[in-house]
Formats: structure tokens, sequence, C-alpha cells
């Protein structure tokens, strides 16, 4: 199913567009709520520390993919124009 993101109200096209993502973050947060809950309630301090220190190390590999994944989309729509125009 493709949806052409030029067609129609700007605000409701980023809308829609950036639904799956929000909703993302949402699922990845309440992970790291669960996740520190855990194991601040059941296990010890030094646990509680550990979840909260890889937390940013996640952030990190998510900025990475978000980042490969943009790249990657700049080469396959500049060699699909190419195609194109040839």
């Amino acid at each position: 199913m493709n949806k052409d993101l030029t067609v129609g109200k700007t605000s409701s096209v980023l809308w829609k567009f950036c639904l799956p993502l929000f909703g993302s973050i949402i699922f990845q947060q309440l992970y790291n709520i669960a996740d520190s809950f855990v194991a601040g309630k059941f296990v010890s301090e030094d646990a509680l520390a550990a979840v909260g220190n890889s937390y940013e190390i996640t952030l990190i590999f998510i900025a990475f993919a978000f980042g490969c994944n943009i790249g990657s989309e700049r080469v396959v729509i500049s060699t699909s124009l190419l195609s194109k125009s040839a």
C-alpha cells in the first residue's frame, strides 16, 4: 500500500506520517518505565542504575538506525530520480 504524501493538506499528511514514530517512542518509554520499576523494586539500586545508564545507549542505537534510514532513503530517491530522467 503506497500513499502519496504530496497530495492533501500538509498538516494532516505530516501527522499520518509521524504517528508510527510517536507510537514507537511512547512504547519505548513505557518499556523503560516498567524495566526501571522491576529493577528498582525487586532487584537492587545498582540494577536500577544500570537500567538508567543503558537507556542512553539504547537511544544512541535508535538515533543511528534513524540516521541510516534517512541516508539510505536519500540514496534510493536520488538513484530512482536519475533512472527516470535518463
